[in-house]
């Protein structure tokens, strides 16, 4: 079965005769050509029926045989409408008793196939360059979503459940060995990373906050789990920062795959920045304690798997077991 697969349809399979690919102007013939001897076949077989019907089942062909969905919804908008035309202009009878089932269906197919073309523009439509944000929104974009492949249409739905924050004392946005229940993105100010009791790091603007737990919980039942933190993470006084909650991402991502696909790339181009990042620092630090005489290994906690973090805390951590101790049983 395998071998009748050739792939998206091409004009080229109308012309199996020609081993070339078609130019352009070969496909408007091959189209035009079709398209003739298809209404005159049908014309013979079935002189009775109106032009536009004729129509209409040529174009409910070419919906069929095009792969990509838009094309074909904008296509099946096409013979929908010609079909009523022909039901309600042509025969001058629209919506008579034996003809409003078909017609009400086609009036029905024309709703459903429009509201998705609608979907697929506003996925493609430059929200943010409509002027509809104000200038922070717009920046948070330009420099933290936008590169990590969010697209505009997405960026703005993930906007409503947006709660911009500007603490006036010190605020943990994670706590170490906590569950994580929110995204977060700093803006603006100092926002340090503290892990066994140490400050290990200062975070830059426009960082992603909390993305490892997302992914869990976004992958997990009902969005039901939420992963323990692995470092505490504090925003200062004077600090700007945006929170999603987890939840209202999980129900976006059940309402829309597009969405859904852009968090995941989101998440994935974090995760590996952050990764180069660790590498780059690691190696300078190594290269550092190579030169002293006393240097002591640097330890790599092992990486749980997200069966084995639900099981650590759960069970392990309640009982007091550490992270460590707890990897090395596994």
């Amino acid at each position: 079965l395998a071998t009748l697969d050739r792939g998206e349809f091409r004009w080229e399979f109308l012309t199996p005769w020609v081993d070339r690919d078609l130019t352009r102007t070969d496909k408007v013939i091959v189209c035009s050509t079709f398209i003739g001897l298809a209404i005159v076949s049908q014309e013979l077989i079935e002189p009775s029926t109106a032009l536009a019907q004729h129509l209409s089942y040529v174009a409910t062909f070419f919906s069929y045989a095009a792969g990509d969905q838009v094309v074909y919804r904008a296509i099946a908008i096409l013979a929908s409408l010609l079909e009523i035309f022909a039901y309600g202009v042509e025969d001058g009878a629209f919506l008579l008793r034996e003809d409003a089932i078909p017609e009400g269906y086609n009036i029905i197919f024309i709703i459903v196939n429009s509201y998705y073309v609608l979907r697929w523009a506003l996925n493609r439509s430059d929200m943010v360059g409509l002027g509809l944000l104000d200038a922070t929104e717009t920046e948070l974009y330009k420099r933290c979503f936008e590169p990590l492949g969010v697209g505009a249409y997405q960026y703005v739905k993930l906007l409503r459940d947006a709660v911009w924050c500007a603490p006036t004392e010190e605020t943990p946005l994670t706590v170490e060995g906590e569950p994580v229940t929110q995204l977060f993105v700093s803006v603006s100010g100092d926002f340090d990373v503290v892990s066994g009791g140490r400050r290990v790091a200062t975070l830059p603007e426009y960082q992603v906050i909390g993305e490892v737990a997302l992914l869990e919980n976004l992958q997990s039942k009902d969005g039901a789990f939420h992963q323990a933190a692995r470092a505490t993470v504090l925003a200062e006084p004077g600090s700007r920062y945006v929170a999603f909650s987890q939840k209202a991402l999980y129900e976006l991502q059940l309402a829309d795959e597009a969405f859904a696909a852009a968090m995941r790339l989101a998440i994935a181009r974090t995760l590996s920045h952050k990764l180069g990042a660790a590498r780059a620092s690691t190696g300078a630090l190594l290269a550092q304690r190579n030169n002293e005489e006393d240097a002591s290994a640097v330890v790599v906690r092992k990486i749980m798997k997200p069966d084995d973090e639900r099981l650590f805390q759960s069970t392990f951590a309640k009982l007091g077991v550490g992270s460590d101790a707890f990897a090395a049983l596994c």
